[in-house]
């Protein structure tokens, strides 16, 4: 009885944020609490359409959750951009920036006309997780989760090509 008596109650407007966040496998999780703990770390910033939001090999310094608009990621290689995927409302792309000393992996450019990102800077990530070790276990288990199905994805079109690429190439150590 006393618990509910102490609860923090959240507003409708942080409810539906919150509802927005967890649509993402990255966010879904977390509680309310961990929810608004990550909803302060939150910058908005609006794009136009050829806007780049980072290029390929950039340092990966903020996390990035689509608002409203539409981003294409591709990669550029020998003059030649192949498109990986677009995403819209709700996606978070960036994800590598929850690691240290990590890279783009690929371009991200707006292609709508008008775009809403909310940006959570690398460094606000990593206060975070030094005072909530519980966060910080859960979103690199969760990156874990998403890193594995993408390798999964990976093995599955390999063999569906096989012999395209050498797959013990990826095992190299550096």
């Amino acid at each position: 009885m006393f618990q509910r008596l102490f609860k923090k109650r959240y507003t409708k407007k942080e409810r539906m944020f919150f509802k927005f966040l967890r649509k993402n496998v990255l966010f879904n999780h977390l509680d309310d609490r961990e929810l608004e703990k990550v909803a302060s770390l939150v910058y908005h910033r609006e794009y136009k359409k050829n806007e780049i939001v980072f290029f390929q090999n950039d340092p990966s310094q903020a996390l990035y959750i689509v608002n409203k608009g539409a981003i294409r990621m591709y990669v550029t290689h020998d003059e030649m951009d192949e498109t990986l995927m677009e995403i819209q409302d709700g996606y978070v792309f960036g994800q590598n920036s929850i690691m240290r000393k990590t890279r783009r992996l690929y371009n991200a450019i707006v292609i709508s006309d008008h775009c809403e990102l909310l940006v959570i800077p690398q460094e606000s990530l990593f206060e975070l997780f030094e005072k909530d070790k519980e966060i910080k276990a859960k979103l690199l288990e969760t990156l874990v989760i998403y890193y594995n199905s993408y390798i999964t994805k990976l093995f599955s079109k390999y063999k569906e090509k096989f012999g395209f690429f050498e797959l013990s190439s990826i095992y190299e150590q550096e």
